[in-house]
């Protein structure tokens, strides 16, 4: 941009019109340096719009000068401060060089600021000075930083320094253990197991948590051997941990895991339901099945979080194989029909011969969503001679999904006496979706004798069939 064009910019960035404004800044985009120190004046402009345009800008023109220019703005009241931190590092290298001395400042805020940006950007070439942080600043919140900062930069080098950290105030101690489990240090464990004796809850838990996202068999081990010494929320937590990294022989040491889990299934949240329902399965506890099939009843599949929570607990369900438990579940009239329908539906996939009668015995009841869910099941077993005749005795029945998915299963089977049945269906049929599958499943079953019977059939059939390209139009 010529000199003279900058300078018309400039002098319209002092125009009492907040659109002659805003236009101006955003044109400065393609200025040089001369632009830097009227970009960040208009940071303080009244109009958010003119603020934001300086603010884009003084990241397009970029370099050195620019974040120079700028660190002043880290002293200044909360917008500008959160303006400046912003654009700093948008401006990445070129900020890195000159947030250096930063680090050094009287200002415990502006050490704490440098290294909030460094962090963010994840790059700096002044690695031990940021070390030498975390060792040595008299500042709580300046070693929180320098620690989240030593994960940020991934200095496994300062892996020492780190583990002394956990001695340290609260803060400090939640980004070192943060920092110890992204670098999976093996040599804090012991020092990481040691804070189950901490008096804070909170640093109690999040060691816990550490050793987990660690995959820490061996932090684990240790804190088994204090396991009755702590608090209900602690065990909770060691119970997730294990169970989530499946140190299964470590659970099996531990007396009362039984009700724990299911003191988790019962009152936690559905992420922590999950786990402790595979923990439940996996270690084998398995008659806790109806009530964690009557608690999972309680997913509405309509939602699309429940949806998924539900994917994943018939997943694990389906792990115990056609078990009897299932079957106790639908027949018991103390389960929810929501349960019912998870019982069938995970007995269905399974192919389990032995619920055939009692998913038959189903049909014969009222409730609408147990029904269809039943057939649904038996289409899973239709090579079975019994449930055959199940399906030639619903093609009529009065719910249209239950008709639906007998006439489809007889389709497959491809059974010519079942062919008379499909017929009449498809002559009386209401619902086009019904009667397409009637022509589908008929030209399963026999091709030819669909378009003999089809030659006397009524105008709107043969209409229809010619849409499905049965007939010739």
């Amino acid at each position: 941009m010529k000199a003279t064009t900058i300078e018309k910019y400039l002098e319209k960035l002092k125009s009492p019109d907040a659109t002659v404004r805003h236009a101006a800044a955003e044109a400065l985009a393609d200025a040089d340096e001369r632009a830097i120190y009227p970009l960040i004046n208009a940071l303080r402009d009244e109009n958010v719009g003119v603020q934001d345009a300086a603010m884009r800008s003084l990241i397009n023109i970029g370099g050195e000068v620019t974040a120079y220019m700028l660190l002043p703005l880290l002293r200044e009241e909360a917008y500008l401060r959160n303006t400046a931190i912003i654009i700093l590092q948008q401006l990445r290298e070129a900020a890195v060089k000159v947030l250096r001395p930063l680090l050094m400042d009287k200002d415990d805020d502006i050490r704490k600021f440098a290294l909030d940006i460094i962090s963010n950007i994840g790059h700096c070439d002044y690695e031990d000075e940021v070390i030498q942080l975390l060792r040595k600043d008299p500042n709580p919140n300046v070693r929180g930083a320098a620690a989240k900062t030593i994960k940020s930069l991934e200095l496994v080098k300062a892996e020492d320094e780190l583990i002394s950290a956990l001695d340290d105030e609260e803060w400090v101690v939640f980004s070192a253990l943060e920092a110890l489990s992204f670098f999976k240090s093996i040599k804090s464990v012991p020092k990481i197991a040691k804070l189950i004796e901490s008096p804070l809850i909170s640093i109690r838990i999040a060691a816990i948590e550490s050793l987990s996202n660690m995959g820490s068999k061996a932090g684990f081990e240790l804190l088994i051997d204090s396991f009755f010494k702590v608090g209900e929320i602690e065990k909770a937590e060691i119970v997730k941990g294990v169970i989530k990294n499946e140190f299964y022989d470590i659970a099996k040491k531990v007396n009362g895991i039984e009700d724990i889990l299911l003191e988790i299934v019962t009152e936690s949240v559905w992420e922590e339901k999950i786990l402790a329902i595979k923990g439940l399965i996996s270690l084998g506890y398995i008659h806790n099945l109806p009530k964690i099939i009557d608690i999972a009843g309680s997913l509405d599949p309509t939602e699309p979080y429940d949806e998924d929570y539900l994917f994943v607990v018939k997943d694990i369900l389906r792990q115990c194989g056609c078990n009897d438990f299932f079957i106790e579940v639908i027949n018991s009239d103390k389960y929810k029909f929501r349960a019912k329908v998870l019982a069938i539906e995970i007995v269905g996939e399974l192919q389990c011969e032995k619920s055939v009668p009692h998913l038959i015995n189903i049909l014969q009841k009222d409730l609408r969503d147990i029904r269809r869910a039943s057939i649904n099941a038996l289409s899973n077993v239709a090579y079975i001679e019994e449930v055959q005749k199940v399906f030639l005795e619903r093609v009529s029945d009065p719910d249209s999904h239950v008709r639906k998915v007998a006439i489809t299963s007889l389709g497959k089977i491809g059974k010519k006496e079942a062919f008379n049945s499909i017929w009449s269906v498809l002559i009386h049929e209401k619902y086009a979706d019904i009667i397409s599958e009637c022509f589908f499943a008929l030209e399963n079953i026999d091709k030819e004798l669909l378009l003999e019977f089809l030659k006397d059939a009524p105008l709107y059939i043969r209409e229809f069939a010619k849409r499905l390209g049965f007939l010739s139009v």
